[in-house]
């Protein structure tokens, strides 16, 4: 990575890059902005690789992931003994940021949907907000995916094309249209028993 503090290079020999990497968080746990500057300015480009490539979304969301990121490590960094420890910690960091903030805008979408069925009808209670919530969730993984799962899904569930037809639009055969639509959906139910303890 090639990050500095000083006149010590964190990509140099093993041990010069052990001390690097500790002087460098210690630094910036005690709030040093210089050195905190040194993390973002090596960090930068790889923390919005990783957020676009968790989120599949606009620069710009993923710039509001950095952000939030970047925030977190300046508020939050540990004391770190290794280049490889400040690795690991930035990843999950990085990662934590997305899913909020992936979290985030489905709340938002929620609850600007349920302030629209109030105002349409009256009533709270014919709008179900769980099922928004359920609606936004899916359509946020299915962001997340490959072209090609995303186009099968799409064919299937919005197009209403049959099992056997899914494939066509994206140049598979129907055995490998179906493969990739029974794998997708085998993850989306893994993920949903994570998300909401059920199907």
């Amino acid at each position: 990575m090639g990050m500095a503090i000083g006149a010590v290079g964190i990509a140099e020999a093993s041990s010069s890059a052990d001390d690097g990497a500790r002087r460098l968080t210690r630094a910036i746990a005690r709030g040093d902005e210089a050195a905190f500057c040194t993390l973002h300015d090596a960090w930068f480009d790889r923390t919005l690789a990783l957020a676009i490539r968790l989120t599949r979304r606009d620069e710009a969301f993923c710039l509001d992931v950095v952000q939030e990121a970047m925030l977190r490590a300046a508020r939050k960094m540990p004391e770190l003994g290794s280049l490889e420890q400040v690795d690991a910690w930035m990843g999950r960091v990085v990662h934590r940021a997305a899913l909020d903030r992936l979290r985030g805008e489905r709340r938002r979408v929620v609850r600007e949907r349920e302030a629209a069925a109030r105002r349409n009808d009256g009533s709270a209670g014919a709008f179900d907000a769980e099922l928004c919530e359920r609606i936004e969730w899916v359509l946020g993984e299915m962001a997340r995916m490959d072209e090609r799962e995303r186009g099968v899904l799409a064919a299937r569930f919005s197009r209403g094309r049959s099992v056997r037809d899914v494939g066509g639009e994206q140049g598979l055969s129907a055995g490998s249209g179906h493969g990739v639509l029974r794998r997708a959906m085998a993850r989306l139910r893994a993920r949903a028993r994570e998300e909401f303890g059920d199907d």
